[in-house]
């Protein structure tokens, strides 16, 4: 299968080059997407998911970032020996992104219709000015916008947050991307505009055949919208494995902590009884991560072989695989 992936990651370290000293924002990462996947990568904030898919993409914030260590291959390309002319080609066009917040993401001193053609300027050279905004009308129609010929004359400041969440899926796919990252693509949106934004998310991805890499820390949304997860911890793959497996078999306490301090209903209040798992004490510094395993000084089971080696990956069922002394 791993010669098959259309992305491979292997061994990439991100580094922060600080005052106060090195911030390991990712630390020997290794994943694999495949053509039509859907993937999850959940984890607290600052575990290093956000980092790594600025990374595939090379757009670690310089000069203070930099990817020191690791391979990066996309559709049989090694990115991080690209020239940047080339790697232009790649971003918007084969690999794109949701970014977190569209009110920053989007300029605010242009048209939604100017940055969406801005797509189709730069990767579809040959189209005329009119093609351009047909193609940007039909965009919003793809994404469901009501009133798309309006739309693409106005400002993001003019818009809702759901419509300009909207715009930047249509952003997205503008090109037909063979991989589209969506990092936090429903933050701040109220629980019916998060609906709908995955319901068009997952339509298009099985329309256009898209793999899918749905960054979030909300577990229900990668429950319900990918088969795949991948579980980061101060920087690291702690586990990874198919989304149902990994609900009902998690194997690493970080894991197993993560789903059980989800809430779950109840029918009366006999059955409220039991408390949410609390992990106990605080993600370590970045800059200063502790010998062995890394979650160690937080594992009410850990061991003396934790403290001094990190773990090594053990396969614990079909595609499913854990670091863990345990």
């Amino acid at each position: 299968m791993e010669d098959q992936a259309l992305l491979s990651i292997r061994n990439l370290h991100v580094h922060f080059y600080t005052g106060q000293g090195i911030v390991r924002a990712v630390n020997g990462v290794n994943l694999s997407i495949h053509p039509g996947d859907a993937v999850g990568i959940v984890g607290e904030s600052g575990c290093g998911k956000t980092m790594t898919a600025l990374s595939i993409l090379r757009l670690v914030p310089g000069p203070m970032g930099r990817i020191v260590e690791g391979e990066i291959r996309f559709d049989g390309k090694d990115i991080l020996a690209l020239p940047e002319a080339a790697m232009r080609k790649i971003r918007g066009n084969q690999i794109s992104m949701i970014f977190q917040d569209p009110m920053t993401s989007l300029n605010p001193v242009f048209t939604v219709g100017n940055q969406l053609a801005e797509v189709f300027r730069l990767h579809w050279k040959r189209l005329t000015k009119k093609e351009i905004r047909d193609r940007c009308v039909e965009l919003l129609k793809v994404v469901e916008i009501s009133m798309p010929e309006q739309r693409i004359e106005q400002y993001p400041f003019e818009l809702s947050g759901g419509i300009r969440q909207r715009v930047m899926v249509a952003s997205a796919l503008a090109c037909n991307p063979k991989i589209l990252i969506a990092d936090e693509p429903t933050t701040a949106l109220d629980v019916t505009i998060q609906a709908q934004i995955l319901e068009l998310i997952h339509k298009l991805m099985v329309e256009s055949k898209t793999a899918v890499i749905l960054i979030t820390h909300n577990l229900g949304l990668v429950a319900e919208n990918t088969k795949r997860v991948i579980v980061m911890y101060a920087g690291k793959v702690v586990e990874e494995g198919p989304v149902d497996e990994m609900i009902d078999h998690p194997f690493h306490p970080y894991t197993q902590g993560l789903f059980r301090s989800i809430p779950r209903m109840a029918k009366d209040f006999s059955e409220m009884k039991e408390r949410l798992l609390e992990i106990p004490g605080v993600v370590p510094s970045l800059t200063a991560l502790p010998e062995g395993c890394t979650f160690g000084p937080r594992c009410s089971r850990r061991m003396e072989i934790c403290e001094q080696k990190n773990p090594e990956m053990k396969e614990v069922g079909p595609d499913h695989h854990v670091w863990c002394w345990l």
